[in-house]
């Protein structure tokens, strides 16, 4: 009985195997690439499962040096690395080579400072425009050198580094200014001082523009070289030092109203 059973067992397993095997290469265009990606899939997952592990040590080794031999019980999760944008790494050396921080950037550049420092900072002689246009605001601007008068000094350490980097974009710039070069350059040294212009210091002593060429005896439609020229010619006519002790006082009342017209018409050439 035990034989005949185990007869058939065996006969029954030869009868699957054959089915299979008929099976197989009946449907050879199926179970062969089935068979090869399962082949392929546990080659890979195989794989994976050894980097995961590899993963894991390292971690661990990172872990350790991290916190130099300290009990395993206390290890933490690393911190995560500070992102630091592309805009940020733009920004960053520019701020430092100014000097200035974040802060007092927005309040010099205005509130889109980050995007004109950007598309200013990728060239130094753009930057360096940029630069001296805040130097004529800063001192010709009421309203803006009030919101940045806190920084004046940072400022003016600035612009003075800004140009003597950059020479031949401040000497384009100032040239530009024609006639008015020298008054300009002569302001900007008065302001780092006394942080106003001498024309502000200056205001009281104003005159109208009408009589204050009647003084040079000039037209009021004369050029400014006109007026540097009459005003040096009568300077040196009425300096009280090159005048008699008898007009002497006569002499001082008519240079100081020479100058008082002339600085009046360089205010007025100069703002125009």
């Amino acid at each position: 009985m035990l034989g005949a059973i185990l007869l058939i067992a065996i006969l029954l397993i030869l009868f699957v195997v054959y089915t299979v095997v008929v099976l197989f290469f009946t449907f050879w265009y199926i179970t062969i690439p089935a068979l090869v990606l399962i082949i392929v899939y546990k080659k890979r997952k195989s794989i994976w499962k050894s980097r995961g592990q590899n993963r894991t040590f390292l971690n661990e080794q990172v872990r350790r040096e991290y916190y130099n031999g300290t009990s395993q019980d206390s290890y933490q999760t690393l911190p995560s690395p500070t992102y630091v944008s592309q805009s940020d790494r733009l920004i960053e050396p520019i701020l430092e080579r100014l000097g200035l921080s974040e802060g007092e950037a927005k309040i010099v550049f205005g509130s889109r400072w980050r995007q004109k420092l950007e598309t200013v900072g990728k060239r130094d002689d753009k930057l360096a425009l940029h630069i001296l246009k805040i130097q004529t605001k800063i001192m010709f601007d009421l309203d803006y050198r009030k919101e940045v008068i806190h920084i004046a000094d940072k400022l003016t350490q600035m612009i003075d580094s800004v140009i003597s980097d950059n020479p031949e974009t401040a000497k384009k710039y100032y040239g530009d200014l024609g006639p008015y070069e020298e008054i300009y350059i002569h302001q900007w040294k008065f302001f780092k001082v006394y942080k106003k212009t001498n024309f502000e210091i200056n205001s009281e002593n104003e005159l109208d523009e009408t009589e204050a060429y009647k003084i040079l005896d000039l037209a009021i439609t004369a050029t400014f070289e006109q007026v540097k020229k009459r005003y040096r010619e009568l300077a040196k006519k009425w300096h009280p030092d090159k005048n008699d002790s008898a007009i002497k006082t006569e002499a001082e009342k008519r240079f100081v109203r020479i100058n008082q017209a002339y600085e009046t018409i360089e205010r007025k050439k100069l703002v125009a």
